[in-house]
């Protein structure tokens, strides 16, 4: 994936949602974006001042961006009081650490003799919520060394309001991560520049509202901090959610949708269906008006250069290998599980089925079309009704297969063995 800045311009007024709306209005005019029939999809964070600048604007599809939105969710978890007090406490022993350069030295000393890591404590920062999850994680790795330290009489005398955290604190501690673990993973994995994420949106937020369920087990504090996280996150995306499900759906790692019903599920492949017959008769018209334009002749020639795709990255073979971070590729797997299949390979396992439409075409000769895409190119534009259609158009293709099934209406036909 590409991404490619048309403008950068400063907002010395307010920043007003009818001001950013005259903005964005300007930019479209300016760089001829709009299309008949085309929405222009925008990415904004949560504010409300964004919501009316795009709905103002009069822009389509509004997909708020899910790091931004699991930021909030994940602020209203560490919100909840409970919760709240206890950060503040190990705020307050991170924070005297820092200040104390005998307390630091001290530390460091007890985290040899405890053959722990000598990694400083980590101090959290309003505005990032991972942050107050890295500040718990670093404390309870190293407490029992920050526990012999504040005992130590060296430190104890300047730190005489600092309390180390009891047992239950330290139980509270861990459900929080263990809790909000999931929610930093899928913010990492969401802060890809080189893939597209819209199509993690539907699955991640399913996976969190999933694990964010009541539980017996559950203590009082991770079951408040549940309720929080469902509540400010369950409501969002009602807007644009059957549009993100096509997304989804259009991901190979995800198509099967299998957090839906089947007659939901049904439901949106049905409306993949229809644009993408919308989008094939639009394109012929284009091109049929284009040969029409040029007499006939427009299609015989090489394609004109500047009509030719630019690779920006370098040679069509070190776009092809570059792959996304393979740490992001596990976490996703990690956290998706059952949900989560990866895209096939190019070369086709043995007992594979391919599917073009309707048609499913098993065992498909390996030592002419190796490759989905290439079978694929093979069927794409033809209707076919019959079995005899399929025999003949494989004939011209010189394809052979070991079984085939056409499917029609519910009619599946049978050929013998070739």
């Amino acid at each position: 994936m590409l991404s490619f800045v048309l403008q950068t311009r400063p907002l010395y007024e307010a920043h007003t949602g009818v001001h950013i709306a005259e903005i964005l209005r300007s930019a479209v005019a300016e760089w001829e974006l709009e299309r008949a029939a085309c929405g222009i999809g925008v990415v904004t964070d949560n504010a409300r001042n964004m919501d009316v600048a795009v709905r103002e604007a009069g822009l389509a599809p509004h997909v708020k961006c899910f790091a931004h939105t699991l930021n909030l969710a994940s602020q209203a978890g560490l919100s909840v009081p409970r919760v709240h007090r206890l950060l503040g406490r190990v705020r307050r022993v991170v924070a005297f650490f820092h200040r104390s350069t005998t307390a630091a030295a001290v530390l460091t000393s007890n985290q040899k003799a405890m053959e722990l890591p000598q990694h400083k404590l980590i101090i959290d920062v309003v505005t990032r919520w991972n942050s107050s999850l890295d500040m718990l994680e670093r404390y309870l790795k190293h407490q029992s060394a920050v526990a012999a330290t504040l005992l130590s009489p060296y430190v104890r005398r300047n730190a005489r309001e600092i309390d180390t955290l009891d047992h239950a604190d330290i139980n509270d501690a861990e459900d929080i991560v263990k809790l909000l673990k999931p929610m930093k993973t899928a913010t990492t994995v969401l802060s890809d520049e080189k893939t597209p994420t819209v199509s993690l949106i539907v699955p991640l937020k399913h996976m969190i509202e999933s694990s964010m369920a009541p539980n017996e087990e559950d203590s009082a504090t991770v079951s408040a901090m549940k309720r929080a996280i469902l509540d400010n996150l369950s409501n969002r995306y009602t807007d644009v959610y059957d549009w993100l499900l096509e997304c989804t759906a259009l991901d190979p790692r995800f198509r099967t949708l299998p957090h839906l019903e089947e007659d939901l599920r049904q439901d949106v492949f049905r409306r993949l269906r229809e644009k993408a017959v919308q989008l094939s008769n639009k394109t012929n018209v284009t091109m049929e008006e284009a040969d029409e334009g040029d007499g006939g002749e427009g299609t015989s020639g090489p394609t004109p250069a500047a009509e030719q795709p630019v690779n920006l990255t370098g040679t069509a073979e070190e776009a092809e290998v570059e792959q996304p971070p393979p740490n992001k590729k596990r976490a996703l797997e990690d956290l998706l599980g059952g949900t989560f299949t990866e895209p096939a390979v190019a070369e086709m396992p043995e007992n594979s089925v391919i599917h073009v439409g309707d048609t499913a075409l098993y065992h498909l000769d390996q030592g002419t079309y190796q490759t989905e895409v290439e079978i694929i190119d093979v069927f794409r534009g033809q209707e076919l009704e019959s079995t005899e259609e399929l025999t003949e158009l494989l004939a011209k293709k010189d394809m052979h297969t070991l079984q085939m099934t056409v499917r029609r209406q519910g009619i599946t036909y049978e050929l013998p063995r070739s």
